[in-house]
C-alpha cells in the first residue's frame, strides 16, 4: 500500500511539473499580448517613420534619375513624402495592422481584417513631384544656343530647352512613381496579399502561420485547467504521500523541476520564434511597414523570452523556499523530541 501511494505521488508530481511549465508559457503569452501599453512600446513609431520617409526619398531620386540634377531635390521629395503620408496616418495604419492581427490570433476574427489603401497617398506624392518639375521648368529662361549644346537636363543647366514640354515631363515622372514599388508594390495592402515567405506558393501569411493563432488560443483555454491540475496535484501529494514532510519536499522539488522544464520549453520554442522573425524581415510585400513590423516581432519575442526566464526563476525560488521551510520544520521537531 505504501508503494502504491509513493508511486501515485511520484506520478502526480511529474504531471504537476509539466503543468507548471505549460501554465508559465500560457500566462506569459497572456500577460504580454493583453497589455496594450506593452504592445505599443514594441513599436518604434518615430524611428520607423523616419526610416520610411528616407527610403521613399532615396528610391524616388534613383527612379527619376537625370531628370532632377539639381541641388536640394532630396529635400523637396522628402517634404512631398511627409505631406502625402503624414506621420499620424502612418501611426494609424500600423495600429490597424497590429490590432487586426491580434484579433485574428485571439480568435476574434477568422482572418486579419485590414485593408490599407495607399493609392491616394501615392497619387498625392506623384502629383507633388510632377508639379514641382513642371513649375521649375516654366520658371526657367529659354536656353541659349550655347546652353542647348550642353543641355542634358533642363534643371541641370538652369534653362528651358524649346523642345522640352513641362507637362509631358511632369506626367512622365508621375507615371514612373505610380508604376514603381515606392510605398508598396500593391496599391491595396491587405492580409490577402501580404506574403511572409516566398517559398509558400504565395499563400497569405494567415494560412502560413495559422498554427500561431491556434497555439495561442489553445494556450489561453488551458490556463484554468492547468491551474486546477496544479492545485489538485499539490493537495494530492500532501495528503496521499506516506510521509507528510517528504510529500512537502516533493512539492518543493516539483516547483524546482517545473522552473527547469519551463526554461527547456523556452529553448525548444526559440527556433520557432526566430523563424517567424526571419521570414518577416525577408518579406518584400510589406515594404512601407517593414521596419515597425520587424521591431514589433523582435521586441515581442524578446519580451516573451524575458518573462519566461523570470517565471522559471520564480518557480525555482518557490521550490527552494518550500524545501528550506520543510527542513527547518523537521529540525524544529527534532529539537522538541530531544
Amino acid at each position: 500500500m505504501l508503494f502504491v501511494r509513493r508511486f501515485l505521488s511520484l506520478l502526480v508530481a511529474i504531471i504537476m511539473i509539466f503543468s507548471l511549465a505549460l501554465l508559465a508559457i500560457s500566462l506569459n503569452i497572456k500577460f504580454n499580448f493583453s497589455n496594450e501599453n506593452k504592445i505599443n512600446n514594441w513599436i518604434d513609431y518615430d524611428s520607423s517613420y523616419s526610416i520610411l520617409i528616407n527610403k521613399i526619398t532615396d528610391e524616388s531620386v534613383n527612379l527619376i534619375g537625370d531628370q532632377y540634377q539639381v541641388s536640394g531635390i532630396n529635400k523637396v521629395i522628402k517634404n512631398a513624402a511627409e505631406k502625402a503620408y503624414p506621420e499620424q496616418t502612418f501611426r494609424q495604419n500600423i495600429k490597424l495592422l497590429l490590432n487586426s492581427n491580434l484579433n485574428w490570433i485571439k480568435g476574434n476574427t477568422t482572418i486579419p481584417e485590414f485593408n490599407i489603401n495607399l493609392i491616394n497617398i501615392k497619387n498625392n506624392f506623384a502629383d507633388q513631384i510632377g508639379n514641382y518639375y513642371k513649375n521649375q521648368i516654366e520658371q526657367l529662361p529659354l536656353c541659349s544656343q550655347i546652353q542647348l549644346v550642353e543641355v542634358n537636363s533642363a534643371l541641370a543647366v538652369n534653362c528651358w530647352p524649346p523642345n522640352v514640354s513641362p507637362s509631358v515631363g511632369s506626367n512622365k515622372i508621375k507615371n514612373q512613381i505610380l508604376k514603381s514599388n515606392i510605398f508598396l508594390n500593391t496599391n491595396n495592402f491587405s492580409s490577402v496579399n501580404a506574403i511572409l515567405n516566398k517559398g509558400s506558393n504565395n499563400a497569405p501569411y494567415y494560412h502560413q502561420y495559422s498554427k500561431v493563432a491556434k497555439d495561442y488560443q489553445l494556450s489561453q483555454k488551458l490556463i484554468p485547467y492547468l491551474s486546477i491540475i496544479i492545485i489538485v496535484s499539490i493537495l494530492f501529494i500532501y495528503f496521499v504521500h506516506p510521509r507528510r514532510q517528504k510529500g512537502v519536499r516533493s512539492i518543493g522539488w516539483g516547483f524546482i523541476f517545473g522552473g527547469v522544464i519551463t526554461y527547456i520549453y523556452k529553448l525548444i520554442i526559440d527556433p520557432y520564434g526566430s523563424k517567424i522573425s526571419t521570414n518577416v524581415s525577408n518579406t518584400s510585400s510589406i515594404q512601407a511597414f517593414q521596419k515597425p513590423i520587424d521591431h514589433f516581432t523582435s521586441s515581442a519575442i524578446q519580451s516573451l523570452n524575458k518573462t519566461i526566464i523570470i517565471n522559471s526563476i520564480v518557480y525555482i525560488i518557490i521550490g527552494f523556499i518550500i524545501l528550506i521551510t520543510s527542513i527547518f520544520y523537521i529540525l524544529k521537531n527534532r529539537r522538541k523530541d530531544s
